[in-house]
């Protein structure tokens, strides 16, 4: 018999043989190139800027006039309500509340921001504009004074690249409000040089086109080529010159109504401000097509089918056959690059749709499981409530966050397994047979790294026989939960799964003892 291989720099120490497969080796370039793309599975933080932090200059801000009428500023611990009166602009009352939050107090806040484990951090409009929301720009290149300035921003961008992450804007690029100069000279005279931006006509009822007959919200010509060399094309456009500042990407308002040339023709002038940019789209739209004109969307479809589960509307196997369509006509990478939302300023909060606690519990499971980017709405990860706009823009419950907080601690706790298994963050997916749970695998080209996760959206117990799909398995392989510590046995490929009512189970490879026998030994 000959002496086993020894390594030519210690003679002592036998190369390791590598075990890894075909299928291995074609996979992990793959996995390599999406780690590497700072744009795959991230963890998204969304931030409403005007509720997160109050500034510790509000007084200053007061005697600037930042708040004047009719403008209302509310005490942080005052809840938004809704107001139903509209004023001579057609903007409802409560669009004119305000907390006095800004880039100088979110400053102050980005140690906790990352210690979330987030990669980029998002915020809702900022551009100079009437209301709190600011999807109504009056002028996209300064920055909303009770905000900030540029200069603000510069500095905002600063320190969150020495925190490690990126930032991405939204970009209202559809439309402006009706309070913007330009639009006030292009409906008053009709030779202004911006009449053009703009669709103005009598056959429209408020005289113009307007998004969703919103009167305050004037849509955008964006057929003018000058003003889409405005928007985008040139260097000193609005996507690249903030770009070229230093922000990392744009998400695209209603990026549905831009239609797929004018996204395509965005996401281009963004990658020649900076080629590693990033463009996500919103859309409430089924995705597909959708994802080869920017780097991912929000992901909206997906979260339907979350919602549809847990409202017991479809059923576990309905929801992977769903997804697994979804992912199939949109690719893996695209899928990695599009953001899992649960909730968002644009409908009721988590915990206002699933005050039941083991549900609210599994929609966050799917979220930071499934493939794509986790979207985290700000507070949503202490236990904030609140119904549709203007509720679910609460200001942030600073009071919630305690060690001893539940939901913080559970939402630490799927944010930690996360980060700590690569096979949820960029591997592949297997949806797995089943009749009511909803079950797959995630995997990378390592076994060690191999996870199975079970849902059980129902009122009763599930017993399933499930047949695994991983083909290193092997009979003797124990499966561990990662959330319980109970093991479960695998036997020819399968899995027998029981599964409490409302309830998930996320499994992995339980290795044999160093001292026992281990059907495992030679693969990858």
């Amino acid at each position: 018999m000959s002496e086993p291989t020894t390594s030519p720099l210690n003679v002592d120490t036998p190369i390791q043989p590598d075990f890894s497969n075909r299928n291995d080796r074609e996979l992990a370039p793959v996995l390599d190139v999406r780690e590497q793309d700072w744009r795959c599975a991230p963890l998204v933080y969304h931030v409403y800027l005007d509720r997160f932090v109050p500034p510790k200059n509000l007084n200053d801000k007061i005697s600037q006039g930042l708040y004047d009428s009719p403008r209302t500023l509310r005490k942080w611990t005052e809840y938004p309500t809704s107001k139903p009166v509209h004023d001579a602009d057609g903007m409802r009352m409560h669009q004119h509340d305000f907390w006095g939050g800004d880039l100088q107090s979110l400053r102050t806040k980005l140690d906790y921001i990352q210690s979330l484990g987030t990669d980029i951090l998002y915020l809702n409009p900022i551009f100079s504009a009437a209301t709190n929301h600011k999807y109504d720009a009056s002028d996209y290149f300064t920055i909303s004074p009770e905000y900030g300035s540029r200069e603000d921003l510069s500095q905002l961008i600063n320190d969150i690249h020495n925190h490690n992450m990126k930032i991405m804007l939204d970009g209202v690029f559809n439309h402006m409000g009706f309070n913007s100069p330009y639009f006030k000279d292009a409906i008053e005279n009709p030779n202004s040089e911006f009449r053009d931006w703009y669709l103005i006509d009598d056959k429209y009822e408020h005289g113009f086109r307007c998004w969703y007959n919103a009167k305050n919200l004037p849509e955008l010509n964006l057929e003018n080529p000058e003003l889409r060399q405005l928007l985008w094309e040139d260097e000193s456009s609005v996507v690249q010159s903030y770009i070229r500042d230093g922000i990392d990407g744009w998400r695209l308002d209603v990026a549905y109504d831009l239609g797929f040339n004018y996204i395509d023709e965005i996401r281009e002038a963004a990658r020649r401000a900076n080629p590693q940019s990033c463009i996500v789209g919103e859309f409430w739209n089924y995705p597909s097509q959708w994802t080869d004109v920017q780097d991912g969307v929000m992901n909206f479809h997906a979260r339907h089918i979350m919602f549809y589960l847990l409202q017991n509307r479809i059923t576990g196997q309905q929801a992977a056959r769903f997804l697994n369509q979804m992912y199939a006509d949109i690719g893996m990478h695209a899928a990695l690059r599009s953001w899992l939302i649960l909730d968002n300023h644009d409908t009721a909060r988590l915990r206002h749709d699933f005050p039941h606690e083991a549900k609210r519990q599994l929609a966050q499971i799917m979220q930071f499981t499934l493939p794509g980017a986790v979207c985290l709405y700000y507070g949503t990860e202490l236990g904030m409530t609140g119904g549709g706009d203007p509720a679910c823009r609460a200001p942030m419950r600073w009071d919630l966050l305690s060690d001893s907080n539940p939901i913080y601690d559970f939402t630490k706790q799927l944010i930690d397994l996360r980060q700590s298994r690569r096979a949820l963050r960029v591997g592949e997916i297997n949806f797995l047979d089943t009749e009511r749970a909803l079950a797959f695998r995630r995997y990378t080209d390592r076994i060690e790294e191999e996870t199975f996760i079970f849902i059980n959206p129902t009122s009763e117990t599930i017993t399933e026989l499930v047949p695994h799909r991983s083909p290193k398995i092997a009979a003797n392989i124990q499966l561990k939960d990662l959330l319980t510590g109970q093991r479960h046995q695998t036997h020819v490929g399968f899995i027998d799964i029981k599964l409490p009512p409302y309830s998930a189970a996320i499994l992995t490879p339980d290795y044999p003892s160093p001292n026992t026998y281990n059907s495992l030994k030679r693969v990858h």
